[in-house]
């Protein structure tokens, strides 16, 4: 359920933003290295390896810090996280209209992917965009920072109000019918919820409810991408429990094919700020736009492989 309160990079870990601004420059997206999608998850797992081993930052990073600074949302001025048109957290009047997004394959006749869930959906609209591209699928960005991607009742919580909780569990109500008029090939949803908000049973209820609701036919494949990982690090218990849950929730909507995330971001418990050239986080949960980029043929690889396979 995690929203954006803004880059604490620099609040949390000082020392690092300092040496990273020091080597760093005024280095825009366009001038540093470009991103090379890795090739496999064991490239990844390897390149994460690397970066906790390493004690000197390279000499250009991506994005640099006064991209984030500038706004971590827009960074490398690609893709952002979510566009005004279809973003119900600022534009609450929109929850009871829902309208996508758009990323990945532009004619009209491509087949679509659905995408729903809160602001943890961001994460992957950069590697779902080129994997749509590559696979020739339109992708239908669904996203509410803040609201429950399970279809359980939201709360209360700094940044959340009880104006955008009402959007939100109308949002519920009206996004079934959003979806189900694109006839979308699969359906994704993604998540960011720490596991204290709601107990577990409710939340698998209303993964399963969630599911249920968007692909009643059955029709469309059903994937679940895992939990992101929260800073501090090493990840915390409810982190951990948050990856629990989505296996309970894998094993409890039948034909769900979960996409797990923890091996693409952490190795052996600890996850790096940098890996390689390219910053992990935009702030204390969200990846950089650079870095889903990074990891867009690992997710293209997974898609393929259940899009091939189906329900």
């Amino acid at each position: 359920m995690s929203h954006r309160a803004g880059s604490l990079i620099a609040s949390a870990f000082p020392a690092v933003v300092a040496a990273v601004l020091l080597v760093s420059g005024e280095t825009s997206f366009a001038e540093s290295p470009a991103i090379v999608p890795a090739a496999s998850v064991r490239v990844v797992e390897q390149a994460l390896t690397a970066a906790l081993a390493t004690t000197r930052l390279p000499a250009t990073v991506t994005p640099s810090l006064q991209q984030l600074a500038a706004d971590p949302y827009k960074q490398e001025g690609a893709i952002t996280y979510i566009r005004p048109s279809c973003d119900p957290y600022a534009h609450i009047s929109e929850a009871a209209h829902p309208q996508p997004c758009w990323y990945g394959a532009s004619q009209p006749t491509d087949p679509v992917i659905a995408v729903f869930g809160d602001s943890f959906v961001g994460n992957w609209m950069p590697a779902l965009d080129r994997a749509g591209k590559t696979l020739g699928y339109r992708v239908a960005d669904f996203e509410f920072q803040g609201c429950f991607t399970a279809f359980t009742p939201s709360s209360t919580e700094p940044g959340f109000n009880q104006n955008q909780v009402a959007a939100c569990n109308t949002w519920h109500t009206t996004l079934p019918a959003a979806v189900r008029r694109l006839h979308p090939k699969a359906i994704v949803a993604a998540s960011g919820a720490q596991v204290w908000r709601v107990t577990q049973s409710a939340w698998v209820a209303g993964m399963q409810l969630a599911f249920r609701e968007l692909n009643p036919t059955g029709t469309s494949a059903e994937i679940l991408i895992g939990t992101g990982i929260d800073m501090p690090y090493p990840p915390s218990s409810d982190t951990q429990a948050n990856f629990t849950r989505d296996s309970i929730v894998a094993a409890s909507v039948r034909h769900l094919h979960l996409i797990p995330t923890f091996d693409l971001v952490c190795r052996g418990g600890a996850c790096p700020l940098v890996v390689s050239h390219i910053v992990v986080y935009a702030d204390y949960d969200h990846l950089t736009v650079a870095y889903s980029v990074y990891l867009s043929h690992v997710i293209l690889t997974a898609l393929r492989a259940i899009l091939t396979v189906g329900r």
